[in-house]
C-alpha cells in the first residue's frame, strides 16, 4: 500500500441528541471524524468510553440505522492505562470530559514498527491508549491490529 502517514489524527466531539445513540446508557458516547484529504469521504465515526471496564471502543454504524451497538459495530477496543497516584483516572477525566455535549477533542494514530509489523500508538487528548485490540462482530480477534488495517477501516468505514 502506498499510503503511508507518519501520523493521522481525527477530531473528536461529545455525543448529544440526534447523534449516535448508545443501546446502553452505561456508555459516554462521541463522534469522530479523521483529518487529511485522503479521508475527506470517510464516515463519521463513533467513540464509547465504558468506565466500568476502563475500555474505549471506536466503529462505525455499519448498518446505518442510527443506533449504536458498541461492542458488536466496533473495530477497535483500547484500554488505558491506570496510575494507582491518581486521585481520578484518565478514564474518569474522559468520560467527565465528554459527557459535556460542548467537548471537543482529538485522537491521534501514529505509526510504529514492531519488528517486521507496521502497527499504531493511539492517544487521545495526549493520554496514550492500550492496548489495541481488533474487533469483529463484538468479538476481540486479539493479536496487533497492522497500520494498514486501520487506514483501510478508517478509509472505507467497514469491517
Amino acid at each position: 500500500m502506498s499510503f503511508q502517514p507518519k501520523k493521522i489524527s481525527a477530531k473528536v466531539r461529545a455525543g448529544d441528541i440526534g447523534r449516535f445513540n448508545p443501546f446502553n446508557s452505561e456508555f459516554v458516547m462521541g463522534s469522530f471524524k479523521t483529518s487529511g484529504k485522503k479521508f475527506r469521504s470517510a464516515p463519521r465515526g463513533f467513540f464509547a468510553i465504558e468506565p466500568a471496564a476502563n475500555a474505549i471502543y471506536m466503529g462505525f454504524d455499519y448498518n446505518n440505522d442510527g443506533i449504536i451497538s458498541v461492542r458488536e459495530e466496533a473495530f477497535a477496543r483500547f484500554t488505558v492505562q491506570i496510575n494507582p497516584f491518581e486521585t481520578k483516572t484518565t478514564t474518569d477525566k474522559l468520560v467527565d470530559k465528554f459527557s459535556n455535549p460542548k467537548a471537543k477533542g482529538k485522537i491521534m494514530f501514529k505509526r510504529k514498527v514492531l519488528d517486521d509489523i507496521v502497527a499504531f500508538e493511539p492517544s487521545i487528548n495526549k493520554d496514550k491508549l492500550s492496548p489495541v485490540a481488533e474487533m469483529f462482530n463484538g468479538q476481540l480477534i486479539g493479536g496487533t491490529y497492522p497500520y494498514e488495517a486501520l487506514i483501510n477501516t478508517l478509509l472505507d468505514g467497514q469491517m
